[in-house]
């Protein structure tokens, strides 16, 4: 038990979601990098939930962040069309 609640084992497993959820992103070298109380110090303020944002002419394709909610947890659910029609 004393191993599955140290801060290796910890940075060790946030290390492997965090690359699943960034694959090959600038933001996926950036926290590879980083020693196991900065990883578990970037995680903290990941708690509420992971900021993103894309420009709108030039950011991510949809395909490219669909499996990001259920990477965090969360149900995958289809988008809903928000344009109308007059």
């Amino acid at each position: 038990m004393k191993r599955l609640l140290s801060k290796e084992v910890r940075a060790e497993a946030l290390r492997r979601w965090f690359r699943e959820v960034f694959a090959d992103t600038a933001i996926w070298k950036m926290l590879s990098k980083l020693s196991d109380d900065d990883l578990l110090e970037v995680a903290e303020g990941f708690r509420e939930g992971i900021p993103f944002a894309t420009p709108v002419f030039d950011g991510a394709r949809e395909a490219e962040i669909r499996h990001l909610p259920g990477s965090c947890g969360l149900c995958r659910t289809p988008a809903r069309s928000t344009s109308s029609t007059a």
